[in-house]
């Protein structure tokens, strides 16, 4: 009887110890998961920003060719914020 105590008591120990060092590895790997969403948001975001200030600026240049003035360019449309979904969407080529 004592023996199977001993080895209950130990089982139990272990098991504390193992979920402990589950839980904190877990901590850690969602740190590490929401770093790197955080990074690869941003590198994507910025990469938005800049393909769509060149597709205004193009669109601008493309306008004021068009309507045949020159020296002046017309103000450019205020930044419109792409959602998350939209940016891992594929898009068509043209």
């Amino acid at each position: 009887m004592k023996i199977f105590c001993v080895l209950g008591i130990a089982s139990l120990a272990c098991s504390a110890v193992f979920m402990s060092c589950w839980l904190w590895y877990r901590g850690t790997l969602n740190r590490l998961h929401e770093e790197s969403r955080r990074f690869i948001m941003d590198i994507l975001e910025s990469q938005s920003t800049l393909n769509r200030r060149a597709s205004q600026t193009v669109d601008s240049l493309e306008t004021t060719k068009l309507n045949g003035n020159h020296g002046t360019a017309s103000p450019a449309a205020p930044v419109q914020y792409v959602s998350y979904w939209e940016l891992f969407s594929t898009r068509k080529a043209s």
